[in-house]
């Protein structure tokens, strides 16, 4: 506590003022923060943040004491609610989010100066897609409400392949409910082949019909239920072959390296990828031991492919500018189109499968020209432009029924920027936002296998918005 103390001169006399008391306070302490959310995985494409600032000492300033960034990009503090008094800093995402991983980052200064040691940081994920039970992008056939399945065994195996929209949060196992004619079954989730696995016991079933429904949520908190059921026979003949769904590469698909320009192969270099499907059967169940994969004539040993739960997966290794199967001495995909025969037997020796083509393209299409690549410096004083330019070819040459289509993507300054739909050989516009100063752009074509091709030639644009005059822009 300091006093001071006044004094003033009336004629020869001095007089005392009244005194004023007053505090200095010292204050080095740092101010703390924490984010209490959103959650680490949010079903909002847009989500409400919040955080908790505090201090010891002489507080914040409301307007300028704390400093958000979401994805880097600071946050202007008219945009977020600042509760000085209890700490509470509230901003609700203006625009619906990218799906996948995000990042917040707090900080807070008080009236001093003093700033916290370093900004706190929260990751989250959004994923605002429900998962789905399926086959083929159909609902499983168990779980088509009214539409019973015929079976004539008292121990059927449920497969349940689940589907999720990349990018991912994932299954919470927890979350999974099942009933069997409205009694709880402990219905496995299998994270590696992402379906849900049960066996049905002998006396589980009655004969007749039977219910079954299931409930799930992801680990953002999407939810998903269905419910079915079967009709179960035992003097029901079962002539019903096994069945193969969900192809990836599908029937009429394409597979490509998927390289971009910055990621070309080195001689040795090894890329993995894989031929899936499922196969199974809704009545007795698969014999496993039948299942057999020809590719383009060549039958896949045993040791050639995995399967968990009738999901099979062949693995396919790029090795200089050829894909082969693993393990060595087993045939290789062909360049162009490709042949696949996959076939099994129930357990009552019914026998069934499918045969399906895709194309194989690991080869990058020509890079694409672009206009005024002649000129060292264009200036301009409208951020948005559009760029045109002409595709080139690709290789190899599609044939019917496979149809060879283009994207166009720009570059501005090695960022990404746009992508459009194109075709090769053929003039393109695409649209780009410049940067105040001195821009580099360029592009690539994208072939239907996702091989990406070289960069273009770079144009260069030099964009000055001020509003003065000058040289270069005149008025």
């Amino acid at each position: 506590m300091f006093r001071l103390l006044g004094f003033e001169e009336v004629g020869d006399e001095t007089n005392e003022t009244d005194p004023v008391d007053f505090e200095v306070y010292r204050d080095n302490d740092s101010p703390t923060a924490s984010l209490i959310s959103p959650d680490a995985f949010v079903n909002e494409a847009a989500p409400e943040i919040q955080a908790v600032v505090e201090d010891e000492g002489v507080g914040f300033d409301p307007d300028e004491g704390v400093a958000l960034a979401l994805d880097g990009e600071t946050g202007d503090p008219d945009d977020y609610d600042f509760d000085a008094d209890e700490g509470l800093v509230t901003y609700q995402v203006p625009e619906d989010l990218e799906e996948g991983s995000h990042l917040i980052s707090i900080s807070a200064s008080d009236l001093l100066g003093n700033a916290t040691e370093e900004p706190v940081e929260l990751e989250f994920f959004v994923d605002t897609h429900v998962p789905f039970v399926e086959i083929n992008g159909e609902p499983h056939p168990y779980l088509k409400g009214e539409d019973l399945y015929l079976i004539s065994t008292p121990t059927p195996k449920f497969t349940f392949p689940v589907s999720d929209d990349e990018p991912t949060s994932g299954i919470d196992a927890e979350s999974i409910v099942a009933l069997l004619n409205d009694e709880a079954i402990d219905m496995e989730w299998d994270e590696i082949s992402r379906q849900l696995n049960y066996e049905v016991t002998d006396g589980e079933l009655n004969e007749g019909e039977n219910s079954i429904s299931l409930e799930l949520d992801d680990n953002a908190g999407n939810h998903f239920e269905a419910f079915g059921g079967m009709d179960f026979d035992p003097n029901r003949e079962d002539n019903d072959p096994p069945f193969i769904e969900n192809q990836d590469p599908p029937d009429g698909g394409f597979m490509g390296l998927g390289l971009g320009p910055d990621n070309r192969l080195d001689p040795n270099e090894v890329v993995p990828d894989t031929v899936t499907f499922v196969i199974g059967d809704h009545d007795v169940g698969l014999d496993d031991e039948s299942v057999t994969i020809i590719i383009n004539g060549h039958e896949v040993g045993e040791d050639g492919f995995q399967m968990a739960g009738g999901r099979v997966a062949v693995p396919l290794f790029h090795v200089r500018g050829n894909f082969q199967l693993a393990p060595d001495g087993m045939p290789h995909l062909d360049e162009g189109v490709n042949d696949i025969e996959a076939f099994g037997a129930d357990g009552n020796g019914n026998e069934g499968g499918e045969q399906w083509q895709f194309f194989n393209d690991e080869h990058a299409p020509e890079p694409p020209v672009l206009d005024d690549d002649d000129q060292e410096l264009i200036y301009v004083n409208d951020a948005d432009i559009t760029v045109t330019g002409q595709t080139g070819g690709d290789t190899p040459d599609y044939e019917e029924p496979y149809e060879n289509s283009a994207r166009v993507r720009a570059y501005l300054d090695g960022e990404a920027q746009g992508l459009i739909d194109a075709e090769f050989d053929a003039n393109f516009e695409i649209a780009v936002n410049l940067h105040n100063g001195r821009n580099a752009i360029t592009a690539t074509v994208i072939d239907v296998a996702d091989n990406e091709s070289d960069y273009a030639d770079e144009i260069f644009y030099f964009l000055d918005i001020s509003d003065s005059c000058n040289l270069v822009l005149p008025c």
